[in-house]
């Protein structure tokens, strides 16, 4: 009995701050990282007392939003998209997948740590899917693999997050729609389209990303000459 009377406090506890931290991920992604506390506590239920009870201070709430979300994004990566597969593949709930979604929607957009923290694990996940693509020869190679990746991901999350400013997912269910059209019709042609180019970036410019771009194929011989 004693025991059940110490588990079910800490129970509660961890419900509680369980319960903080989406609120935080929804509204954090709904209104900005300028939210408030009252906000959040107005989400989850409970008073901004509660909430810096539980995480000490809004700043270390963001943090550990940010580490869930980038705990989200380095597990769903490899089961989301697989060169070898057309389709986007779903093992985890798509409600979840929306949640993080938003919020690396707002990290990207907003710029910051986290923005570099997604960019990092996306470009490391990309270079990995291209690797294997190549070495089952399912993908032509290029000239610097590394490179590609940054491309791959600076063309294809630019358009991610286009779509999602213009016409942002309203349910589960959009959200697999949207991630599976993205894979078909975003990622993997720029997989393929990148095959055997050449790279060019800014390397003082762009962040992570360095501004990578590829070149376009030279005119041959006979063909509509190049653009000035």
């Amino acid at each position: 009995m004693e025991e059940q009377v110490e588990t079910e406090p800490r129970d509660r506890a961890a419900t509680t701050r369980a319960r903080i931290l989406q609120a935080a991920l929804d509204v954090f992604a709904e209104e900005g990282f300028d939210a408030g506390l009252r906000a959040i506590a107005a989400r989850a239920g409970v008073t901004a007392g509660l909430i810096t009870h539980y995480f000490g201070s809004k700043t270390q709430l963001r943090i550990e939003c940010d580490d869930f979300i980038i705990e989200r994004v380095v597990q769903g990566l490899p089961d989301l998209f697989d060169i070898g597969k057309m389709d986007v593949q779903f093992t985890t709930d798509a409600g979840a997948v929306m949640r993080s979604m938003r919020y690396s929607m707002r990290g990207l957009s907003e710029g910051g740590p986290l923005a570099d923290r997604i960019l990092a694990v996306t470009i490391e996940h990309v270079l990995q899917t291209i690797t294997a693509g190549v070495e089952k020869g399912l993908v032509e190679p290029s000239e610097d693999e590394a490179e590609r990746a940054r491309v791959v991901v600076r063309y294809s999350v630019g358009a991610a997050m286009l779509d999602f400013a213009l016409d942002p997912p309203k349910s589960p269910d959009e959200v697999r729609d949207g991630l599976a059209h993205y894979w078909r019709n975003v990622v993997r042609p720029m997989i393929r389209v990148t095959g055997g180019r050449h790279f060019v970036s800014s390397p003082n410019h762009g962040g992570l990303l360095g501004r990578s771009a590829f070149e376009a194929p030279r005119a041959q011989h006979g063909n509509q000459p190049e653009l000035a």
